[in-house]
């Protein structure tokens, strides 16, 4: 019941980039469950969200309104010109909120401790794809290790039109995987090829029935 009322208190956008920085940048304690994290992330959405709506004010036009008037003065405001205001209200001060209390987490150090995180991470999967192409392991397609190239995704789309999700990712790899230790691959749909391999993709489908790509 706590979620749901904290759902309904936050503005998504807001969420969306808590879920973000925190994720990806400021991270959170690793202790705590799937559901804790989310619950947090919900109640610091909530909070922020409460911070805009003080500043907006119980007009919900932060005081657009007033300089409308007072820019047009013995004029009316019409409902298209008090929405926008609402609009151009609320995004103002979110976005204000985001700098100051949430993207201002991301100091200099926090972001230094990221980037190069990734960078060593990309580094590792750099060479352990190197290190599975060297290896000419047949079965490596059915390994996150290889890296497809556009080539390889121009014959799949060719030779197996219509395809998505898993298969398809296989069959990148595995056509790749081709290309490299330089055997032959389906020219089209008809190619007996085409046939043979889908069999395999799809034994290994059977095989290792999984929800992620491998």
């Amino acid at each position: 019941m706590e979620v749901m009322e904290e759902q309904g208190n936050a503005d998504l956008r807001i969420h969306s980039e808590v879920a973000r920085i925190w994720g990806e940048w400021v991270g959170v304690d690793p202790d705590l469950t799937p559901e804790q994290r989310e619950s947090l992330i919900w109640q610091e959405a909530a909070r922020l969200t409460q911070m805009v709506e003080e500043a907006v004010g119980e007009g919900g036009h932060g005081g657009l309104l007033d300089q409308w008037r007072q820019d047009n003065p013995g004029l009316t405001p019409d409902y298209e010109t008090v929405v926008s205001s609402m609009r151009q209200a609320w995004e103002r001060e979110r976005s204000r909120v985001l700098t100051e209390e949430l993207y201002s987490q991301v100091t200099d150090e926090v972001y230094q401790r990221v980037t190069q995180a990734q960078e060593q991470i990309e580094q590792e999967s750099v060479r352990l794809v190197e290190q599975a192409r060297e290896s000419r392991n047949p079965d490596r397609w059915k390994t996150p290790w290889v890296e497809p190239t556009p080539l390889a995704e121009k014959i799949v789309d060719r030779v197996w039109p219509g395809q998505s999700g898993r298969f398809l990712v296989l069959a990148w790899s595995l056509i790749q995987q081709r290309l490299e230790d330089n055997q032959p691959t389906p020219g089209n749909r008809h190619d007996p090829l085409a046939d043979e391999l889908g069999a395999l993709i799809e034994a290994e489908m059977r095989e290792h029935p999984t929800t992620t790509p491998f």
